[in-house]
């Protein structure tokens, strides 16, 4: 899936280290704009529409200000120690996880606040992270169990305090697979042989599951959002050999439509209420437009996209023959195409401004190339609070 970082079960391997170089843009203070889940909210829209600091104009002189490095301090010597996050970016903290361990930086000079081991046992890989609410989530599995691993999600205050986990994704088990935090609530989904496909609700403040769903397993589940406080997630019937789109409250879990049929989900617009649209791969492999909140198709892109990248305001960001490709959200014809064909390609967008993983930056309204801002491909990217963050991740 385009944007994303995989989850990765059972490696056995040395630290690992997660390096974020910041960029800042020197015109002024920065006015807030947090990129609070790992792909911006829990709709994954890879777009900050409330950054303004960094524009067409100021990242014309965007420079580096420094490198923020997780720690692999006490990480021990456990089977799977290795796994880490793109970085997160609030109240101008970056937190990030790396080697076992959750480290909390100054978003500036990138000095460490804080790091806590997460798991003494080193049995877990981590990987999805969130801060909202002054709570920082972040989401692993456990190695033991090559066929049918749990998930696992911890929670800390911002100043580091432990205040509750979760053993398990869900009642009934589950591997985890993607977590996305809003509206007071944790979601995560996933699946295993012995569990299923599992969606599972947790209160943010406590860790309480407030609700959980599961059906056999028939196909890799690979991602959640919410959208206009939607869940959107895959499923199967129970004879395991039909998936199904589904959407439930998220408050109660209560289901509101369901699609049979392998779809992929790519992301929406925004988790809060004013969310109008979520973008699926359909069975045919076309990306599709469906309303969140009643499941109806309101029409399909054109078939050369493949892939969306990223959701702006008025334009969805996608993968497409001729390299990336812009189009309307209202009509879904192309506005623009910018000829850049590299492997595993991913976005970060804000301020009008594309960060594309290969160190090019786009005007996200025309597509004209504004600079290349670094020559070394990077694992994520992140715009937040006038900065942005390149990560890249390192075995050694």
């Amino acid at each position: 899936m385009l944007g994303r970082t995989p989850l990765v079960i059972g490696i056995t391997a040395a630290a690992v280290t997660v390096a974020a170089t910041a960029f800042a843009s020197p015109a002024g203070a920065a006015t807030a704009s947090p990129w609070t889940n790992s792909n911006f909210n829990a709709a994954q829209s890879r777009d900050n529409l409330t950054e303004s600091t960094l524009t067409p104009t100021t990242v014309r002189a965007i420079n580096k200000v420094g490198t923020i490095t997780g720690s692999s301090r006490g990480a021990g010597a456990g089977p799977c120690t290795s796994g880490g996050s793109v970085p997160v970016e609030t109240g101008g903290f970056v937190y990030i996880v790396t080697s076992n361990t959750l480290v909390k930086a100054n978003a500036t000079t990138g000095a460490t606040v804080w790091a806590r081991v997460l798991d003494p046992t080193g049995t877990t890989v981590w990987g999805p992270i969130a801060v909202v609410g002054g709570i920082v989530v972040v989401g692993g599995n456990d190695c033991i169990s090559q066929s049918d691993p749990n998930g696992l999600l911890l929670a800390y205050t911002t100043v580091g305090a432990k205040i509750w986990s979760s053993g398990v994704l869900t009642m009934f088990g589950g591997a985890l697979s993607d977590m996305v935090v809003t509206g007071g609530f944790v979601v995560a989904t996933g699946g295993s042989p012995g569990s299923g496909d599992v969606v599972g609700v947790h209160r943010l403040s406590t860790g309480v599951e407030v609700w959980s769903k599961n059906s056999p397993q028939c196909g890799f589940v690979d991602r959640v959002v919410v959208v206009g406080g939607v869940v959107i997630h895959k499923n199967c019937n129970t004879n395991a050999d039909t998936p199904y789109l589904v959407a439930n409250t998220l408050a109660t879990g209560a289901r509101i439509w369901a699609r049979a049929g392998n779809w992929i989900i790519d992301a929406g617009d925004t988790d809060v209420s004013t969310g109008k649209d979520v973008y699926v791969t359909n069975p045919q492999g076309r990306i599709t437009d469906i309303t969140p909140q009643t499941g109806v198709i309101k029409g399909t892109f054109p078939s050369t996209a493949h892939g969306v990248l990223a959701v702006g305001n008025s334009r969805l960001f996608t993968a497409c023959s001729a390299g990336i490709c812009a189009y309307s959200r209202s009509t879904r014809g192309l506005v623009w195409s910018y000829g850049d064909t590299s492997a595993n390609l991913i976005a970060a967008v804000g301020g009008t401004v594309m960060y594309l993983s290969d160190g090019a930056v786009l005007a996200s309204e025309t597509g004209a190339l504004i600079r290349h801002l670094f020559t070394t491909s990077v694992d994520s990217l992140v715009v937040a609070d006038g900065h942005l963050y390149a990560a890249r991740t390192i075995y050694g």
